[in-house]
């Protein structure tokens, strides 16, 4: 702060800044050559691990490789990628992906199937954060499998009172769905709707 009053904010440089646009791209198409030399298997799991998203622990990662068609020799390739490819992990073993892989994609078929199994490793492997909670229920929507929504929103209803103002800081994007987004996601099944409903009423409230 002391330095910006005596020198000033910095004047926008417009070539630096398209400089830089350039050498993002530029490693990202660096990236994209390596990500080609990888094996299958080390493919399939980031593939993966970009459905998971946002942060994760080995052990969901390891436990994703596990279901679906189940990845040989997991421990191995994830420790490969580690560094190149998947950041180390935080002070609770927290890792994320390079953010030179986010433009990979998966098909929409198979991104649901994904999806349910991302929620399921959340919520089977201890200890379960609310963080951890949250993204279950986002993957669970995300597939629109209306069952798991609404367990997993029927568990956040159930939060006791003094755990709800850091449980619900992190369903904050939950109030950002329309009605009608919810009603096509839960298309034939109110009940578990109303589950949902309910749970946006009370993050509102809190």
């Amino acid at each position: 702060c002391l330095w910006l009053q005596q020198k000033g904010w910095p004047k926008f440089d417009g070539r630096a800044f398209r400089d830089s646009a350039n050498t993002v791209e530029t490693e990202r198409a660096q990236a994209r050559r390596l990500v080609a030399r990888l094996a299958g298997e080390e493919l399939e799991l980031l593939a993966r691990l970009s459905v998971l998203g946002s942060t994760f622990r080995r052990e969901h990662a390891l436990a994703l490789a596990e279901k679906l068609e189940r990845l040989p020799g997991a421990p191995f390739r994830f420790d490969s990628l580690l560094g190149p490819w998947i950041e180390p992990g935080d002070a609770r073993g927290y890792h994320r992906l390079s953010p030179l892989l986010d433009d990979r994609t998966v098909a929409p078929a198979r991104r649901v199937e994904l999806e349910t199994a991302c929620a399921q490793v959340r919520l089977e492997n201890v200890p379960v954060y609310m963080h951890d909670a949250a993204l279950a229920l986002r993957h669970a929507l995300n597939a629109a499998n209306a069952l798991l929504a609404a367990q997993i929103a029927a568990r956040f209803l159930l939060t006791l009172k003094r755990e709800r103002g850091e449980a619900y800081w992190h369903l904050l994007w939950l109030t950002s769905f329309s009605a009608e987004e919810l009603e096509r996601m839960f298309s034939g099944h109110p009940i578990f709707e109303s589950f949902i409903h309910l749970l946006r009423f009370q993050i509102a409230a809190e």
